[in-house]
């Protein structure tokens, strides 16, 4: 995913920029970020852009279709799984089932949460360009 963004302020050492990206409706809260209409990041300034420059982020396809699987299907496959599972240790009521398929949702939850903070450096967003 590519976007553009635009040089805000610089660190004083000059290797971060806190840029500002137009947000868009497929954005989610991911906690890197402020919320409202616009969006500000701390980055590296691998490119030593200057204030006021538009610069070109990009984050990896690859690790965004992870993350998009990470939190949608993993949490989707634990209820189904829990509710099988439930069945298959002979619970009788339905209302055990469906505990057993909650228990195994939030249980996903939390294994997706361990694996995105373990793996956060992947899903960091990276400077790739000055436009110019």
């Amino acid at each position: 995913m590519r976007r553009f963004a635009q040089v805000l302020s610089l660190s004083d050492e000059g290797n971060l920029a806190n840029v500002m990206i137009r947000r868009h409706s497929a954005c989610g809260n991911c906690g890197k970020c402020n919320t409202g209409d616009n969006m500000t990041l701390a980055i590296d300034n691998s490119f030593k852009a200057e204030r006021g420059d538009m610069v070109i982020l990009e984050l990896n396809e690859g690790n965004l279709v992870n993350a998009a699987l990470l939190l949608y299907l993993l949490p989707l496959l634990g209820l189904i799984i829990g509710y099988l599972a439930g069945v298959g240790l002979g619970f009788q009521l339905e209302f055990s089932r469906i505990m057993t398929s909650l228990i195994f949702f939030f249980l996903s939850l939390g294994v997706a949460r361990v694996y995105g903070q373990r793996n956060k450096e992947d899903y960091d967003i990276e400077m790739v360009g000055i436009k110019g």
